[in-house]
């Protein structure tokens, strides 16, 4: 037995279309850091890195009167181990039963700067940038249970955890009404 911190950090590239928001099925692909100390002569201190990918079914998804959804769903969670203490790699496996509410998040912010058309010269225009958050946001609860095997070592867990889940944010940079071919400091475009 032994208490660890985990963190994990995935990318699930179904969140990033609208049209999935209520999708059955879901795949996440991570880094999870496990940290702890040592209960018990089977485990041993240190902490270990994984690269892991988790497949889901969401067998229950509703779509929430405000806009969002509510979903339950049943992951399993492939694992590649390394413990940093003992320099040992391993593999692993968990199940996890996951509940989220969240909902598809979109904004768009453009931005004009016309001061930087005065500063390059006459021949330019007004420069246009815009940025953006687009994606699944939620929050949730899960429950799981795992086994890793790492050297001879055979080690069973169970975790109850908060999982929370960001847009993506993107930026673009683009010049617009442009003059001349040539602009901002003789460059061609």
């Amino acid at each position: 037995m032994s208490d660890t911190t985990s963190l994990r950090a995935g990318i699930a590239p179904l969140g990033l279309f609208p049209s999935l928001e209520y999708r059955r099925v879901d795949v996440i692909a991570g880094y999870q850091h496990d940290s702890g100390r040592a209960i018990g002569a089977d485990r041993l201190a240190g902490a270990t890195n994984d690269a892991y990918v988790a497949l889901g079914a969401y067998p229950v998804v509703n779509e929430q009167p405000t806009g969002g959804f509510s979903r339950v769903g049943l992951f399993t969670h492939g694992r590649l181990i390394w413990d940093d203490a003992t320099r040992t790699q391993g593999w692993g496996t968990s199940f996890q039963l996951t509940g989220e509410l969240g909902g598809f998040f979109r904004d768009r912010s453009p931005k004009h700067h016309e001061w930087e058309a005065a500063e390059a010269g006459p021949r330019c225009g007004p420069r246009t940038d815009t940025w953006g958050v687009v994606g699944e946001a939620a929050v949730g609860l899960f429950l799981e249970a795992g086994y890793a095997r790492l050297g001879p070592l055979d080690i069973w867990s169970s975790t109850l955890g908060l999982s929370i889940r960001l847009p993506a944010a993107g930026y673009t940079a683009a010049t617009s009404n442009l003059r001349s071919r040539r602009c901002c400091c003789g460059a061609r475009l």
